[in-house]
C-alpha cells in the first residue's frame, strides 16, 4: 500500500512544506526527470521542424505559390507547448523570415510585407491565451492541493496495520475530479479493540461530504471511550440528526433538509482479549452485510432484525442500537466490508458487478490484493465509470 505525505491542516506551513517536500521527491524520480526532459525537446524541436518544413516545401513547389503565411503555426506552436520567452523569440524569428523571398524567382514583396505583421499579431494573441492558460492551470493545481488535503483530513490514510489487524482501503468517487464524496470509512485502535466504521450517506459526490464528516467526527471520539458498538451507534445517530437540524435551519422556509447514513460497525479483539478472543462483534444500520472469509468458508453476516439506518433514531420508540452480532475472527480470517456502490453495480447491460464470486475466490490472499483486485474488476465491469461512490475495506486477523 502506497504511504501518503503526512499533512496537518492545522498548521500550514507544514502542509505546504510536506507538499513542497513531496512533489520535489517526484520531480526528482529518473522516470519524472527522462519524461520533462522528452517533452521540453519537443517543445523546442517542434516549431523548428515546422519553418524547416515550410521552408523547405517552398523550395520544392515550382507553381508560384506562397507558403509564407505557413510561418505563423511556428509561435503557435511554441506557445502551446511552453508559453516562455521563446514563443516571443520563434514568432519574432518568424517574422524576419517571412520578408526574405523562400524562392529566387519570387518577388510578392508586398504580400511578404503583408505578411510578417500577420505572424506578430498571431505571436502575441498566443502568448496572451498561453499565459492566461498557465494561470488557470495554477489555480487549478491549487484547488487540487488543497483537496488532497480535505481529503486527507476527512479520510485519513489507514496504516497497513493496527495492532493484530492488517487492513487495505480502496476508495472510489462518482464525482468527476473529486477524491472524496458520500463513502466513508475510519478505523481506530481504542482500550476495547480495534473499531472499523464503513458507510454509505444519502446521494453522493460532493453533496454527501459534510455529513460523513459529521459521522467521522462523531466516530473518532464516541468510538475511543463507549464500551460497546451499541453505544456507538447511538451516538453516531444523535449526531446525524444534530447535523440534519442545522441543514435545515439554513434552507430557505418551506425547504426540507434530511441527512441518513448507512454503516457497518466492526470491534475486533486485541490480542490480550480472553472472552472474546476469537471473536469480532458487527452492527448493521441499514447496511449490506460484509463478507466473512473464515477458514475455507465464505459468508455474508446477517442479522435477524438490523437498525435503521443513521440519523433515523428518532422514528422508533425504543433505544436506536440492536445488540451486535459476534462472528468467529480467528487469526487468519479476514471481513470484506463495502458499500453498495459496489454491491449495486450494473454495468451496461443490467448485469450485477459479481462481488459474492470475486471475494469467494479471494481465500489466502493478502488485505490489498483483495482490496485492490476487487477495485480494478469494479471498473473494468462498469467501464471505468461509476453511478455511486464506492468503497471497500478489508481487515484481516494477523497470523
Amino acid at each position: 500500500m502506497t504511504t501518503a505525505t503526512h499533512l496537518d491542516p492545522r498548521r500550514p506551513e507544514r502542509t505546504q512544506s510536506a507538499l513542497a517536500a513531496h512533489e520535489m521527491t517526484v520531480r526528482q524520480m529518473p522516470g519524472v526527470r527522462l519524461r520533462r526532459r522528452a517533452w521540453r525537446l519537443a517543445v523546442l524541436a517542434t516549431p523548428a521542424l515546422w519553418v524547416v518544413g515550410v521552408v523547405a516545401l517552398s523550395q520544392a513547389l515550382r507553381m508560384g505559390v506562397q507558403l509564407t503565411p505557413l510561418l505563423a503555426a511556428a509561435p503557435a506552436l511554441a506557445c502551446a507547448g511552453s508559453g516562455r520567452r521563446q514563443c516571443i523569440l520563434v514568432g519574432c524569428a518568424c517574422a524576419l523570415l517571412a520578408l526574405v523571398p523562400l524562392r529566387a524567382e519570387s518577388d510578392e514583396f508586398g504580400e511578404r510585407l503583408g505578411t510578417a505583421p500577420t505572424i506578430l499579431v498571431v505571436t502575441f494573441a498566443s502568448y496572451l491565451i498561453t499565459q492566461r492558460r498557465q494561470r488557470t492551470q495554477r489555480a487549478y493545481d491549487q484547488v487540487r492541493r488543497i483537496a488532497e488535503v480535505t481529503q486527507r483530513v476527512l479520510l485519513r490514510p489507514v496504516p497497513e496495520r493496527i495492532g493484530p489487524v492488517r487492513l487495505a482501503v480502496e476508495y472510489l468517487s462518482a464525482a468527476d475530479g473529486a477524491q472524496v464524496g458520500g463513502d466513508f470509512y475510519e478505523v481506530i485502535e481504542t482500550p476495547y479493540g480495534v473499531r472499523a466504521i464503513l458507510g454509505d450517506m444519502r446521494g453522493n459526490g460532493l453533496d454527501a461530504v459534510s455529513g460523513a464528516a459529521a459521522l467521522l467526527g462523531a466516530f473518532r471520539e464516541a468510538g475511543a471511550v463507549e464500551p460497546d458498538l451499541e453505544g456507538v451507534a447511538a451516538r453516531l445517530d444523535a449526531a446525524l440528526a444534530r447535523h440534519a437540524i442545522q441543514l435545515r435551519s439554513a434552507q430557505p422556509a418551506g425547504a426540507w433538509a434530511e441527512d441518513f447514513a448507512t454503516a457497518v460497525l466492526v470491534q475486533l479483539p486485541r490480542d490480550t482479549d480472553t472472552a472474546t478472543a476469537d471473536e469480532a462483534a458487527v452492527l448493521l444500520c441499514g447496511h449490506p452485510s460484509p463478507y466473512l472469509l473464515h477458514g475455507d468458508e465464505v459468508r455474508a453476516i446477517t442479522v435477524a432484525s438490523g437498525n435503521l439506518p443513521l440519523g433515523l433514531g428518532s422514528l422508533v420508540a425504543e433505544p436506536y442500537a440492536t445488540a451486535s452480532v459476534r462472528a468467529p475472527f480467528a487469526p487468519g480470517d479476514t471481513l470484506v466490508l463495502y458499500t453498495d456502490g459496489v454491491s449495486d453495480a450494473r454495468d451496461r447491460s443490467g448485469a450485477f458487478f459479481p462481488l459474492d464470486t470475486l471475494v469467494r475466490g479471494a481465500g489466502g490472499m493478502p488485505p490489498e490484493t483483495i482490496a485492490a483486485g476487487l477495485r480494478a474488476q469494479l471498473l473494468a465491469h462498469m467501464g471505468g465509470g461509476l453511478q455511486d461512490d464506492a468503497a471497500l475495506l478489508v481487515l484481516r486477523r494477523a497470523a
